[in-house]
């Protein structure tokens, strides 16, 4: 495929604009529980230092899925407190769900200001695999906040400053997600 081909979609463009600007951003995107991410209290500082940091230079941070959850103070996972990285205050918890985990496409809420969902339909669907979440919001009360529901409602992505995430994986939404990083990294 020519180099014209490969840029005829957006999608393709997302990617390749994406990692055009990965040395110069960090996106946080782990997969798993917050708990075996964080198994040391050494790996939580170093990476609670390197996001700080980098939020103190005005670099731009993506969080994704249990890279939404880590920026927050503290996990809960099978009765068991875990520290995260603290950069949002509050919990991420289990969703009380008949179902778990919440595995398949899902709408949500968008906040009034967002640019993440700048363009993008009320129903337009992403991708979610998890069985935690972050089911309030004790953060700057200027963050964006975009919701969804399984069974309860939960954050599905927060855009506060140059730090921003979403608990779905916009790498596994298709179109809406190429759209969304899209939107990202045209914020940057």
């Amino acid at each position: 495929m020519s180099m014209k081909g490969l840029l005829a979609t957006d999608q393709h463009w997302a990617w390749l604009l994406l990692a055009g600007i990965l040395a110069a951003t960090l996106v946080a995107r782990v997969v798993s529980r917050l708990r075996s991410r964080t198994p040391r209290a050494k790996s939580r500082h170093i990476a609670g230092e390197i996001i700080a940091e980098r939020l103190k230079a005005g670099g731009p941070v993506l969080g994704v899925c249990v890279g939404m959850q880590i920026l927050f103070d503290r996990g809960v996972e099978f009765g068991v407190e875990t520290v995260g990285c603290g950069q949002w205050p509050g919990a991420v918890t289990r969703l009380d769900a008949p179902v778990i985990p919440h595995m398949g496409w899902n709408v949500v809420a968008a906040g009034a200001r967002t640019k993440l969902f700048d363009g993008l339909d009320a129903d337009t669907r992403f991708y979610f695999v998890h069985s935690y979440a972050a089911q309030s919001w004790e953060g700057n009360s200027d963050g964006v906040l975009t919701w969804a529901s399984h069974h309860v409602p939960f954050l599905a992505a927060v855009e506060d400053g140059a730090l921003a995430a979403t608990q779905f994986h916009p790498e596994k939404s298709g179109d809406a997600g190429a759209a969304l990083l899209s939107n990202w990294v045209r914020g940057l």
